[in-house]
């Protein structure tokens, strides 16, 4: 295990979370599942600063539900995400995936 990172014979396997509700964003955290079936649901990111460069977050609408009840992938404080106060993932079922290099939070792919 490298930075909670394993190979097996399966390929790449590292942390798998579920949320429903608000949440922050902690070391444990790489892919996360996210149904808004009950509510809108928002991540909070922690500094960039902290993160640290390399670091990778990818979120999923498992409840198929984001296009009504959006997923909310807020900054700290007054840092943005590629220059925008807030990311939200609009589209039933859909992705999206940030990154971040030590200074600031970039999305990387979004489907």
């Amino acid at each position: 295990v490298v930075s909670g990172v394993m190979r097996t014979k399966y390929g790449v396997v590292t942390a798998y979370e579920s949320k429903n509700s608000d949440f922050i964003i902690g070391s444990q955290h790489h892919i996360v599942g996210i149904d808004t079936t009950s509510s809108v649901v928002t991540a909070s990111l922690p500094g960039a600063a902290v993160a640290p460069a390399g670091r990778m977050l990818i979120f999923k609408d498992t409840g198929g539900n984001a296009a009504t009840k959006n997923i909310v992938i807020d900054p700290n404080g007054s840092e943005k995400i590629d220059g925008a106060l807030q990311a939200k993932i609009t589209s039933n079922s859909g992705s999206m995936s940030i990154f971040c290099d030590g200074l600031s939070w970039y999305i990387h792919a979004v489907s």
